[in-house]
């Protein structure tokens, strides 16, 4: 073909190179994507927007749920009559949650009303509080003259267990009375309970009044819902990288694939990344809790084998090539 292009004359030459131009350009320029393609093209970015709908509504129903929670905290928990104009209006706010210690720390702020006071807050008869706390009762005495100042009570948390984490639940039972010291009569009283306390989530039950004047309240208490939505999101995290590294140990293995030296700079990050991933969890107690039997344990010894076999592996195919 060159050597009949180039004994052709100068107009026929032309016309084949104009012509071979043409086929070129033809042949890079792109073709039309087919109907199949069209079809993928189309369901890709269905599913892109299918995507971004879904995380917009988890985005909303996650801000409902946090705001949801946190207004129920504010709603109080009331025992007694609220209009009480001559007696003690205590109110209860929960101030930390230590399950490992069993406990729960409630602060009680009084606001002594009517003739127990004169017009500077002060304590025109001697007042004692009565409360149930984690060591046994106890009593304070406020004197004649006073000003009673919030006292913080600790009550203890029964029927769980820390292990449980983050499924745990506990009872806590706030009881308290106020008398006065010279007559030993009880005082009447209200009991306003508020519960809000970062990483747990109270249910107050009213049991009633006691037949002396004072006031029982029973609390459960368990972890929050963005706790235990955490942990078990970490949980799942561990467990799907963790079958990712026997899917790679599988195909090394049975497949005969090719063992790329990243690969273990991967899996030692992974089995140093797992504790600290673990210990990322809100609250968490020290390890041998039930979300470490549900993944931590298994994911740290799945990795960690599969770790030491693809190196026994790497020596042996090292040593049989050379």
């Amino acid at each position: 073909m060159p050597g009949a292009i180039e004994s052709a004359g100068p107009d026929q030459r032309h016309l084949a190179r104009v012509v071979t131009d043409h086929r070129m350009a033809d042949e890079r320029a792109p073709s039309p994507p087919s109907p199949a393609a069209r079809s993928r093209r189309g369901l890709l970015a269905l599913g892109l927007l299918l995507a971004a709908i879904g995380v917009g509504v988890a985005y909303a129903l996650t801000l409902s749920s946090f705001s949801d929670e946190t207004s129920a905290h504010k709603t109080p928990f009331v025992v007694g009559d609220p209009a009480l104009t001559n007696g003690v209006a205590l109110e209860g706010k929960s101030l930390a949650v230590d399950p490992a210690a069993e406990t729960a720390t409630i602060r009680l702020s009084f606001a002594p009303k009517g003739p127990l006071v004169d017009p500077e807050d002060r304590l025109r008869h001697p007042l004692t509080l009565l409360a149930e706390t984690a060591t046994g009762p106890v009593a304070k005495t406020f004197n004649e003259g006073e000003v009673m100042r919030p006292e913080s009570v600790t009550l203890a948390l029964t029927n769980g267990f820390v292990a449980n984490y983050p499924f745990d639940r506990y009872q806590a039972a706030l009881d308290v009375l106020i008398t006065r010291s010279d007559t030993g009569q009880a005082v009447p009283s209200v009991l306003d309970v508020f519960a809000a306390t970062h990483g747990f989530s109270f249910s107050l039950r009213r049991e009633g009044s006691d037949k002396d004047g004072g006031h029982f309240v029973s609390i459960n208490v368990r972890r929050s819902a963005a706790t235990r939505f955490f942990s078990l999101f970490l949980i799942v995290t561990m467990w799907a990288l963790t079958l990712g590294v026997l899917g790679v140990l599988v195909r090394v293995v049975l497949l005969g694939r090719l063992i790329q030296f990243p690969v273990f700079t991967f899996l030692a990050a992974l089995l140093f990344a797992f504790p600290a991933v673990r210990n990322a969890q809100p609250n968490a107690p020290p390890i041998g809790v039930r979300s470490d039997y549900l993944s931590f344990f298994w994911c740290e010894a799945l990795v960690a084998v599969s770790l030491i076999a693809l190196l026994g592996v790497w020596l042996a195919r090292r040593r049989y090539d050379a």
